[in-house]
């Protein structure tokens, strides 16, 4: 997208927040709860500060999500009034909206789309793993959060992934995340939702609840099971791994001989074809007669 006084943004990395651009729009928003018109918001773009260079690094830009929120506003429903009903608590989570429950839905959506929505209703999976792959670190030496499209990353060891947002509007904070990989049950995700205070306890608390639910309430192990019975076309060989008339399959064993070749494997000296009366004694690595003597 091209807007006033900042040229070309590319959507993917204002989406990362790889852009450049400064964290909020130009002004005080955040003092005087003045929050622009997209009028004001592009007329002031000048003014803001480009703080990097395009796809340099990670930098928080709300500005950037502000120019996104422009940018699909024409594809978007037009906004309407809701009917008034008891929402119990609300707090956002990346400007999302709703209640702790069904926040706690959305993050296990983003961990496990194909459980929580397997007709692909909401976003087609492959979207969502575009979303997941992270594009960038928060702190390159660190390499412990990242950043997706849109979403956060989070590496809590063990090959596991916690996947949402963070959410601080004034009067509210709020984390909501799903985890995926190793030993993570099915669709599991947690919604914290709070007054403003000490952030970092409230925005640590998720991933402490996905990992107790996972220590307390590990996925279940899928019992082994015996495969089926050896086809019964199948003779075994005689000869080891590798030699000529075997098959031999990714575990070492014998998966199927060459027809016509030998089951047993004969004693004594083989003879030799290339020289009548006389015996083999060296073979080659693929089995064959490599010398004669005697």
């Amino acid at each position: 997208m091209t807007c006033p006084g900042t040229g070309e943004l590319a959507v993917r990395r204002l989406l990362a927040h790889t852009s450049g651009l400064q964290r909020e729009p130009f002004g005080d928003m955040w003092d005087t709860l003045d929050v622009p018109d997209v009028g004001r918001l592009l007329g002031d773009l000048g003014r803001a500060e480009r703080v990097l260079p395009p796809a340099r690094r990670y930098h928080y830009s709300n500005l950037g999500y502000a120019l996104l929120g422009y940018l699909v506003e024409p594809y978007s429903d037009h906004a309407r009034p809701e009917p008034p009903l008891d929402m119990g608590a609300l707090a956002p989570a990346a400007q999302l909206w709703g209640t702790a429950a069904d926040l706690a839905r959305w993050g296990a959506f983003l961990a496990d789309p194909a459980k929580v929505d397997p007709d692909g209703a909401v976003l087609a999976p492959a979207t969502l793993d575009e979303m997941r792959w992270p594009l960038t670190m928060s702190d390159e030496t660190l390499w412990k959060v990242g950043f997706g499209l849109g979403l956060i990353l989070v590496d809590e060891g063990e090959r596991r992934i916690d996947v949402g947002h963070d959410g601080a509007m004034p009067g509210f904070l709020a984390g909501v995340y799903g985890r995926r990989g190793t030993g993570t049950p099915p669709a599991l995700g947690v919604a914290v939702l709070g007054a403003s205070g000490t952030a970092t306890g409230l925005l640590e608390l998720p991933h402490a609840l996905l990992a107790a639910a996972v220590e307390h309430d590990p996925a279940e192990i899928e019992p082994w099971r015996p495969g089926g019975p050896p086809p019964t076309t199948c003779v075994p060989c005689w000869a080891g791994g590798g030699a000529r008339g075997t098959s031999t399959s990714s575990s070492g064993a014998r998966a199927g001989c060459t027809p016509g070749w030998p089951t047993r494997r004969p004693t004594g000296r083989p003879r030799c074809s290339r020289r009548p009366g006389r015996t083999c004694c060296a073979r080659s690595a693929a089995g064959r007669p490599a010398s004669c003597c005697g």
